[in-house]
């Protein structure tokens, strides 16, 4: 028999290869299904258990509310303007970043009571809070802050577009045969939602590239709000203090923030309007969004330590900004070397 006969009838070398690859890869998968059925298990029970975030919202009543006892026209008035994140979506009212703002500056007798009302509603857009500006101004304020989200930039008269640019940050449903697919395999279903969150993620921060964009409608329509906040304000000799409110879902270090961009703009825009503002991003650089989001990954408002959080940034800037007297900046008590003694014990 000849030397290629011998080879051709002899075992074959790369088919013991193929099967053990191909053994690997199932063992692997195995495993990867096993854990990630696990994990989905560990997931399957009522998002909010175990969490210590609010349930229901505590009603107040107005007559028992702080300062029911003060006159308004005894009070020094804060009116404060914006979307949820000012309406305090996810916290009780008291824990909101007004009154929390109140709480501050009402600390110490023999000085002028301030009342802090709130003008807030859910989902508008900074052109459409100029209503509220108007019932603000029913009330008589002595000066006026208006909260801007990121997203207060939005058209509000073209709802189709925003509909179709949000499109891209809601992870895509796979088809019937692909879900059947995924159904069956809790890992495959593990990996294709991690790129559906990956690509949703992307679309995000397209999003935000759109209403920031300067020939963007809703950008010019932002713009000439901010005019009307600024010039009602100023008929009426009523301070105005903007709060750029930074989105609590992302790392707020230099960097990895994606947002910078939209609060440039945002403060370049105040600048050349000449009102004054603050940029509450600055007082989260370091902070962990975890602890600064409601109810981390299901909902990104602020939790009551960013309302606290926000009311420091805004009752900093009132004082070096003389809206209001020093007497009203509160004594401190430093902490620090009370959590070092407790670092080092736990040691």
């Amino acid at each position: 028999m000849s030397e290629k006969a011998n080879r051709s009838t002899g075992p074959n070398p790369v088919r013991p290869k193929i099967m053990l690859g191909v053994m690997s890869f199932l063992l692997a998968f195995a495993v990867a299904e096993v854990f990630c059925r696990g994990l989905a298990k560990s997931r399957a029970v009522d998002p909010m258990a175990g969490e210590d975030r609010p349930v229901v919202y505590y009603q107040v009543d107005p007559e028992r509310a702080p300062l029911a006892d003060v006159a308004d026209d005894e009070a020094f008035r804060i009116a404060i303007i914006g979307d949820s994140f000012t309406a305090g979506q996810a916290v009780q009212k008291p824990e909101r970043y007004a009154g929390q703002l109140e709480q501050m500056l009402n600390l110490y007798r023999g000085l002028r009571p301030v009342k802090v009302g709130v003008f807030a509603k859910s989902g508008t857009s900074t052109c459409q809070q100029l209503h509220l500006l108007h019932q603000a101004r029913m009330w008589k304020p002595d000066l006026v802050i208006l909260g801007i989200c990121l997203n207060d930039t939005e058209d509000v008269f073209k709802w189709q577009q925003i509909r179709e640019w949000r499109k891209d940050m809601i992870p895509r449903r796979p088809g019937p045969f692909v879900a059947a697919i995924l159904k069956r395999s809790a890992f495959l279903a593990f990996v294709h939602r991690w790129f559906a969150l990956r690509a949703a993620d992307r679309g995000y921060v397209r999003y935000y590239r759109h209403l920031y964009d300067p020939a963007y409608s809703g950008w010019r329509h932002f713009r000439i709000a901010i005019k009307q906040f600024r010039n009602t304000c100023a008929s009426e000799n009523v301070p105005l203090l903007a709060v750029i409110l930074p989105l609590m879902s992302d790392p707020f270090e230099p960097g990895r923030y994606r947002f910078e961009f939209a609060h440039a703009a945002i403060r370049a825009l105040l600048e050349e309007l000449g009102v004054a503002h603050v940029d509450a991003l600055e007082k989260f650089r370091g902070k962990n969004p975890v602890r600064m989001m409601a109810i981390p990954v299901i909902d990104p408002h602020p939790s009551e330590i960013a309302h606290r959080m926000i009311a420091e940034s805004i009752l900093d800037h009132l004082l070096s900004l003389g809206y209001l007297p020093n007497e009203y900046r509160p004594v401190e008590t430093g902490l620090r070397g009370y959590f070092n003694m407790r670092w080092n014990r736990a040691g």
